[in-house]
């Protein structure tokens, strides 16, 4: 059957699109249901405004004689707004003139427009859907428990119905209770609208799901992979590899579904792990040996090039196993809910930077030990030769930290002056990095000044103190070493602090030559030790005695003590040995540490140790209020007992157990009921256990309000949406923005899509996933080039093959957009208009052009690595377009990206503008990532 003209298809999608719930459609009919359009409900009902917590009544953009200013619209806007619903109030079918105006079929399509953007910007700043799927969660309904075995889709949702009820109650309550004839129309309407929004809410966990699925099943997919290449006994080092890393990517992702739908194929993984590890090891016990991995792959990870080759991925895959082993509290799906937190600089709020320069007792707005340049263009060492060179061109910029991290670094002098430590838990493009370099440099400063520093300090419960003169410690995850050392070289002078890693398994030899290092520099040259959580565990588990098994109800440590039989030499030449002491102990990532072990002991044995102890990360609950808690122990913020711990945890065990009986108790249930409506014998139903008033959930929200309160001078929090002294939000990246473009594939690539659709009909597509997941993905790699999905071609051509003899249209569109972006700094959006790349006619008239910025940064990703050699002979054939050559630097990124499609993603410097594409498999479109 010949494949549908793109316009049917176009009909097609545009047609299910329509079909879906609109959230301006179920707003509106619910106030004209119950006729309160003069003043739309329920934003005007005390129970809703209630319910969500609302600090300001929402002023909604469809009421009348509503203000603009007050709605949040313009004057413009308002008045589209307006005529759009003064005709659906009148008109006899409401729902057409809302379809025809959704559908760009009329006049009202502008007001339409305005008031889904309204909707969603109102919707995100009250996180409606987030309280939505909260109340779910309440009730034992979320993603996992409501997904299907096989995660092809969710269980029907009429089954939640009695949810809605109690939504209901909470949000229209006196309005419904009465008996009259206009509460059972409020009644009868309200169930309606909840029903729309769950609809919502279950495309939204569809929508999830199946992404969810595609990533597991591509990750799979590229285990298979190797093991079919190990099959065939020709599987060398670097594909061992590639299968370790794409072994530790399906374990994460699974892991996320390991208590639900996917519990076997977790333990699966896991155990083939535990074989990947032993084999690492060069030690496989004989419990493992029953597994079925191809010989020729386990020999190629006993005979890696070298030992040290083997211990790195053996510690990256044993950091996996610690994070997805974790326990506790799920976290429903959905983003945090950080309204409570408070930033913890408010004190602070009306300084400026003269001021706070002049708190620390500067003499001018420039950092001690740090560069007056940064080069925001190259990617070359700061402290290279190269880089140095390029401070002194036309591309460095004046390195100036901004307001918010000025605060940030005088917030952490004043806390460790005042004998507290900090937990930064700025988000993600704060700036997080150069604020804890920047606080290590202002140590150093303040210790050379002695008793001259800043008068501010002087009177601080430890102003009086000397600080001294000895090295800092900075902890961070095996895969941030990189990271970390480039950010050190950008921010610091070359040769006024050293930096010295400290990394290896904990044995005589690499701890002495560390030490030798050590001591080989000069005295009056500051010392950072740059560290692994992987390497401190290492070193805990070489020396201390961890087994003990009062150790597994607490982290009272004071009982840890060096095992006997190990070296004294060995024991004091660690980190964590006797008669060591460090300045400042930073820990990014901190929670890596939460859970206790190993790691968590040596984390707080160095804050023990420490003259001042500062935690960095942007999530610092993951399974739960007991991840704060931990973090704070291992950072000694006070009123975090073992007794309080233990309390905590057996409450909210008690009352979890007491819901999972309930839960259990209403599936057999229903159980039951289809049984009886069978003719079956029903099965014996547990018992659900009393009904506390407080659930577990409420409890672990009472909880984190307490811990929040008890933590909150050592805890500073900013986001985006911050504001600085002047009222400005802190962040300068421009939002996001999203670039569709349609391309019209050849009629000898449609032919190669025609041959994949038969070639499926003809091996029947529902036989096995195996059939279907094989189309799914050669038709993908398709779409890249017309001879990417055959591998044996690939095989036979790859060394002769041209480009320019065997063009791919996807391809000569991203190397247009390359072209395009190639030498422009923040590009604004584009769009492909017959053939060309070009600027869009409207853009943002604030689209940011910062002074001196450099050309955009450019990253092209595939999904499927084996199709890279493509892209390259692109690369080579066209040398000028110097912007490929970054799918050859990444490709081991490349190959964990999870995403469907190459796509281009610019990366930004400071204050630059986002300008991306990415390319939708199925659509032939593309849209943008962030930068």
């Amino acid at each position: 059957m010949p494949p549908r003209k793109r316009t049917d298809a176009a009909d097609v999608e545009t047609k299910a699109k329509l079909s879906h719930p609109s959230k301006p459609l179920i707003w509106l009919e619910l106030s004209k249901a119950i006729g309160t359009m003069a003043d739309p409900a329920p934003w005007s009902y005390e129970d809703f405004v209630s319910s969500l917590k609302l600090t300001k009544p929402i002023v909604p953009a469809y009421k009348p004689d509503a203000p603009p200013r007050e709605c949040g619209v313009s004057i413009k806007e308002k008045g589209q707004i307006d005529a759009f619903v003064c005709e659906f109030n009148s008109a006899s079918n409401p729902r057409g003139v809302f379809t025809s105006a959704r559908s760009r079929q009329n006049h009202n399509y502008p007001g339409y427009r305005a008031l889904s953007k309204w909707f969603d910007k109102t919707t995100a700043q009250i996180k409606l859907n987030l309280r939505f799927e909260e109340m779910y969660a309440a009730n034992g309904v979320t993603v996992a428990s409501h997904a299907q075995a096989d995660m092809s889709g969710l269980m029907p949702q009429d089954e939640c119905i009695w949810i809605l009820q109690s939504i209901r109650k909470e949000w229209f309550g006196k309005h419904i209770s009465p008996q009259t004839a206009e509460a059972q129309k409020i009644k009868a309407a309200s169930l309606t609208f909840l029903k729309g929004l769950q609809s919502l809410t279950f495309n939204r966990w569809r929508g999830f799901l199946g992404r969810e699925r595609r990533k597991i099943e591509e990750a799979e997919d590229e285990i298979r992979g190797y093991e079919a290449l190990a099959q065939g006994g020709s599987i060398g080092p670097e594909d061992a590899v590639a299968y370790i890393s794409a072994l530790k990517k399906t374990l994460e992702l699974v892991a996320v579904w390991k208590d639900g739908p996917l519990r076997e194929r977790y333990e699966q993984l896991e155990m083939t792990t535990e074989v990947v590890l032993a084999d690492l090891a060069g030690d496989v016990p004989p419990a493992f040996s029953a597994l079925d991995l191809p010989k020729a792959l386990r020999d190629a990870l006993k005979n890696l090039p070298s030992p040290k080759m083997a211990e790195r991925l053996r510690e990256t895959l044993l950091e996996a196993m610690r994070t997805v082993q974790s326990t506790g509290e799920a976290i429903t799906l959905g983003e945090h809910d950080h309204t409570d937190w408070k930033s913890g600089v408010e004190a602070y709020e009306h300084l400026r930077v003269p001021d706070i320069v002049s708190a620390l007792g500067l003499p001018n707005e420039q950092l001690p030990f740090f560069l007056d340049k940064i080069d925001m263009v190259g990617s070359e060492d700061a402290w290279s030769e190269q880089g140095q060179r390029a401070l002194k061109g036309p591309n460095a910029s004046a390195l100036k930290p901004f307001w918010h991290q000025w605060v940030g670094i005088l917030k952490m002098i004043d806390n460790m002056f005042e004998g507290r430590s900090t937990l930064l838990l700025d988000g993600v493009g704060i700036g997080k990095t150069l604020q804890v370099i920047g606080f290590l440099a202002m140590y150093e400063w303040l210790y050379l000044q002695g008793d001259h520093c800043s008068a501010r300090f002087k009177e601080m419960a430890k102003g009086h103190e000397k600080l001294p003169r000895v090295p800092h410690v900075l902890v961070v995850p095996c895969n941030r070493t990189p990271q970390w050392t480039d950010e050190l070289h950008r921010y610091i002078k070359m040769g006024t602090i050293a930096i010295l890693p400290y990394n290896h398994s904990c044995n005589l030899g690499a701890r002495q030559a560390f030490w030798k290092a050590f001591d080989a520099i000069p005295e009056q040259i500051p010392i950072i030790i740059l560290t692994t959580y992987t390497t401190l565990r290492s070193d805990a588990m070489t020396i201390y005695n961890l087994s003990c098994q009062w150790l597994l109800g607490g982290d009272d440590y004071s009982q840890v003590k060096p095992m006997g039989g190990v070296d004294p030499k060995l024991v004091s030449s660690t980190l964590l040995g006797s008669g060591r002491h460090f300045g400042i102990v930073a820990f990014d990532e901190i929670h890596t540490a939460r859970k206790l072990g190993p790691v968590h002991f040596a984390c707080s044995r160095l804050v023990d140790i420490a003259h001042a102890a500062v935690g960095l990360t942007g999530t610092p609950i993951i399974t739960g209020p007991i991840d704060l808690v931990m973090i704070a122990r291992i950072l000694k913020i006070e009123g975090f007992s073992v007794e309080e711990v233990d309390g905590y945890r057996k409450g909210f065990n008690r009352l979890k157990a007491q819901e999972n009986r309930s839960k259990v108790a209403k599936m057999k249930a229903r159980q039951d009921a289809k049984a009886a409506a069978l003719g079956k014998v029903p099965s014996q139903a547990a018992s659900s256990g009393p009904s506390g008033e407080t659930t577990s959930k409420q409890l672990a929200k009472n909880w984190l309000d307490e811990a929040r309160e008890k933590a909150a001078l050592h805890i500073v929090r900013r986001d985006r949406d911050s504001l600085d002294c002047d009222g400005k939000a802190i962040s300068t990246l421009y939002p996001l923005t999203q670039t569709y473009i349609v391309v019209k594939l050849r009629k000898d690539e449609m032919a190669v899509q025609r041959q994949l659709a038969n070639a499926i009909g003809k091996n029947n597509p529902f036989a096995n996933d195996k059939n279907t997941s094989a189309f799914y993905n050669g038709l993908r790699q398709s779409l890249l080039h017309k001879s990417a999905a055959d591998e044996q071609w690939a095989r036979r051509n790859a060394q002769a093959f041209q480009y320019k003899d065997d063009p791919s249209t996807k391809i000569d569109v991203l190397v247009k957009i390359l072209n395009f972006i190639k030498g422009k700094s923040c590009v604004p959006p584009i769009e492909y208009i017959n053939g060309e790349i070009r600027v869009k006619s409207q853009v943002p008239p604030d689209w940011p052009r910062p002074e001196g910025s450099g050309p955009d940064k450019v990253v092209v990703f595939l999904a499927f690595p084996k199709s890279n050699w493509i892209v390259e002979k692109v690369r080579v054939r066209l040398r000028s377009a110097a912007l490929l050559q970054s799918t050859i630097v990444y490709r081991r990124w490349m190959r964990r990206a999870s995403l469907t499609s190459p796509s281009i993603v610019a990366v930004p410097r400071q204050n630059a503008p986002p300008s991306s594409v990415t390319f939708d498999r199925a659509t032939r479109r593309s849209s943008s990532c962030r930068r």
